[in-house]
């Protein structure tokens, strides 16, 4: 009956997706923003540009560095002689592992380097940006023996396992306890003069632990990268690209802004990433719309220019259906994960009731049925599969684990 007919629906869009994932690895990423203020691509800050090459990467570097920075001792210290890219399930879900645009990664890799250089980058601190990223990939290898009944351990034999704690400068008892264990604070305040309690996590739980690290650390990582590139093109900079003044108003020169308008994204199955990413180009395409085409048009009509007004779109509304506070779609999402037995059908309920006025939103029968949704965004309708969404926005990282990335021994900069 309609079961079977949904079930078989859920797994026609399962392998339409896989087919997605192979079709992203063509698609362009949003690239550093750098405009002061202006507009920033946190809710991007994803996994699809992880998986690098280090092992082709890593082999150009500088002939000339000290012996601890030698290619192959570099190589050695991240653990990529013994593996291939096949061997990390972090990147070997969608078979792609060569660009098709027929760049070498050896050249690029150079770029990057010379690039980071300029930026400010020291040796040891390029060098434990790619030995983070490198993490990554053994982490998401790492795997759990069961202890008792529910309670599961790292296995401590696992070859993966030192090359993590020694690139992101923890212990294996650090990174243990925080993926294996809960604790919650009762009483007390500012996380002071309670009680705590500790909980045993599963199998299950852990595994989805190491995702939430790994995320958690990228995106740590990829701010910190940020930072440092708009430090060193304020202007007024100082040795190893950090700024010299502080706040907007500190001295600043010349400076050039960057405003990337990448490719809205729509796959025969769109999920939560997508919806992120055309997100982004929405808010991408208002800040042109603003600073291109209304503003340079103001300008032209103070200064008495003649110049026939290019009429263009509002997208303003499309912004609030997906973000605006309480009724916006990932704001509804939100509310879903912090609530108990919240799931995707749940999700999609509650976007019904609360989006369907809006003129931007679509839900027929057929898409409530099989909860998918429609937006129409600047570019036009893409629709969204709900499966998946509330389980991709739940995986914050407990107290546990930020404390022992506090704990890291490791300094980028």
């Amino acid at each position: 009956g309609t079961e079977v007919i949904n079930t078989n629906d859920k797994q026609r869009r399962r392998q339409q997706q896989q087919q997605n994932e192979q079709q992203q690895q063509q698609t362009h990423r949003p690239a550093v923003e750098v405009w002061d203020g202006v507009f920033s691509t946190e809710v991007c800050q994803f996994l699809h540009e992880l998986a690098i090459d280090h092992s082709e990467r890593t082999t150009s570097e500088d002939e000339d560095e000290d012996d601890d920075n030698a290619p192959s001792a570099v190589i050695e210290k991240i653990g990529i002689t013994e593996f291939d890219m096949e061997d990390f399930k972090l990147i070997n879900m969608s078979d792609t592992y060569d660009r098709r645009d027929g760049v070498p990664d050896e050249e690029t890799f150079a770029d990057l380097k010379e690039a980071m250089k300029i930026m400010g980058f020291t040796r040891d601190e390029m060098t434990n940006v790619f030995g983070v990223t490198t993490a990554f990939l053994h982490a998401s290898n790492l795997t759990f023996e069961t202890v008792g009944e529910i309670e599961c351990r790292l296995e401590m034999d696992n070859p993966h396992l030192d090359y993590v704690v020694d690139l992101l400068g923890i212990t294996k008892e650090g990174l243990n306890k925080a993926l294996c264990y809960y604790e919650i604070t009762i009483g007390g305040r500012g996380g002071k003069g309670g009680e705590t309690h500790q909980k045993v996590l599963s199998q299950e739980q852990a595994e989805k632990g190491i995702l939430a690290l790994v995320k958690a650390t990228y995106g740590a990582l990829f701010n910190h990268l940020v930072a440092r590139v708009n430090a060193s093109i304020a202007g007024d900079a100082g040795a190893g690209g950090k700024a010299k003044g502080k706040g907007r108003g500190a001295a600043k020169g010349a400076s050039i802004g960057i405003l990337d308008i990448f490719g809205f994204e729509s796959f025969l199955v769109n999920s939560f990433e997508q919806l992120c990413i055309n997100y982004c180009n929405e808010a991408l395409q208002q800040q042109f719309n603003l600073f291109v085409l209304r503003n340079e048009q103001e300008e032209y009509d103070r200064e008495g220019i003649p110049w026939s007004f290019i009429e263009f779109p509002e997208n303003q509304d499309v912004l609030d259906l997906i973000a605006f506070k309480g009724t916006g779609i990932l704001n509804i999402l939100h509310d879903q994960c912090r609530t108990p037995g919240a799931s995707d059908k749940t999700f999609a309920m509650a976007m019904y009731n609360k989006c369907a006025p809006h003129k931007r939103f679509e839900a027929d029968a057929r898409q409530t049925a099989e909860q998918l949704f429609g937006v129409h965004h600047y570019a036009g309708l893409v629709e969204y599969d709900v499966d998946g969404f509330v389980e991709k926005t739940r995986d914050e990282l407990p107290k546990s684990g930020s404390d022992l990335l506090h704990s890291s021994k490791k300094r980028i900069g």
